[in-house]
């Protein structure tokens, strides 16, 4: 595995964890619950790996060609 490997899965696990800290900070705000992290239901978890793989993707692009 090369280091653009590593960077692109510690990106995308790092950006994964705080979409879904946001996702359960709007759940709680819209419900008026108190904060519970919760995984959100296949299609939305779907959604949100997508957005985050393809802001991995473009960063981790990014710091290949920097890294150059």
């Amino acid at each position: 595995m090369g280091n653009t490997s590593t960077v692109g899965m510690v990106t995308f696990a790092v950006f994964m964890t705080e979409a879904l800290i946001h996702y359960n900070t709007g759940v709680a705000d819209v419900t008026g619950q108190p904060f519970k992290f919760r995984i959100p239901p296949g299609q939305q978890l779907l959604k949100l790996a997508l957005i985050v793989g393809a802001a991995t993707t473009v960063s981790t692009s990014i710091i290949a060609y920097l890294g150059k």
